[in-house]
């Protein structure tokens, strides 16, 4: 199913970054919804099965995000301010690991390291509090 999704839902509507689409394939969309409330390969749209009444964007949109809008190139340094449920950072880590992600909810930056850790995705630093600010003394990101 989830090799469907990638295909009728990303790759269909245009993303063609193979690091982003393995990364898909790989099963970063599986365990974005841990909470229950949709099934891989059928989701097209926002999901809520955060805390705190968080979102998920559905898979296309984080695929087009990384490709278009951001137009990595994998040197750059990474800070992902909002850890979420860490599925941003399951696709990014194609670019960057270790980087660093800073959630402002604690437990959801438990859960995304939980995740994360039982989904084999590489090491990320996990921070809890509130990028607004950013963070000076990593600088720049």
């Amino acid at each position: 199913m989830r090799l469907k999704m990638v295909e009728y839902q990303i790759e269909s509507r245009g993303v063609r970054d193979q690091r982003v689409l393995e990364s898909h394939e790989r099963g970063a969309t599986t365990f974005i919804c841990s909470g229950g409330s949709a099934r891989p390969g059928r989701i097209m749209m926002n999901l809520y099965p955060l805390e705190s009444g968080q979102t998920i964007s559905q898979p296309y949109i984080v695929a087009y995000m990384t490709q278009n809008s951001l137009q990595l190139q994998g040197k750059e340094r990474y800070w992902k301010i909002g850890t979420g449920s860490g599925y941003q950072a399951a696709i990014l880590q194609n670019w960057w690991t270790p980087f660093i992600t800073i959630e402002i909810v604690p437990e959801l930056s438990r859960q995304a390291q939980q995740v994360l850790k039982k989904a084999a995705i590489p090491t990320f630093s996990f921070m809890i509090g509130n990028g607004y600010y950013g963070w000076p003394e990593n600088a720049p990101f």
